[in-house]
């Protein structure tokens, strides 16, 4: 992490592993879609896993979709960005 918020920690107000472990809401689940092509996996600067450990311990359903041939990209998001706002409309009109 660069410009010194690692140093100072700040980095984990803004960290999605982070934020599930303190989360002390209404039930929730979360949906995780990741490029296994990328070299953020490689470099080990994504940890998807932590995250599912983390909703795992908080209670917090998680989904995780891993995409082969795919990275951390805009033609990525593009592909599958109408999934997302399918789940995310179905989850947010169940809670109307």
């Amino acid at each position: 992490i660069r410009g010194g918020t690692k140093e100072t920690g700040s980095w984990s107000e803004w960290d999605a592993t982070e934020l599930v472990k303190k989360y002390n809401g209404p039930p929730l689940e979360l949906l995780l879609d990741q490029g296994l092509a990328g070299n953020f996996l490689e470099k080990k600067e994504l940890l998807p896993e932590n995250l599912l450990e983390a909703c795992k311990s908080a209670g917090v359903s998680a989904i995780l979709k891993k995409r082969e041939g795919y990275n951390h990209s805009y033609f990525y998001i593009a592909t599958f960005i109408g999934e997302h706002i399918k789940y995310h409309s179905e989850h947010l009109t169940s809670k109307l």
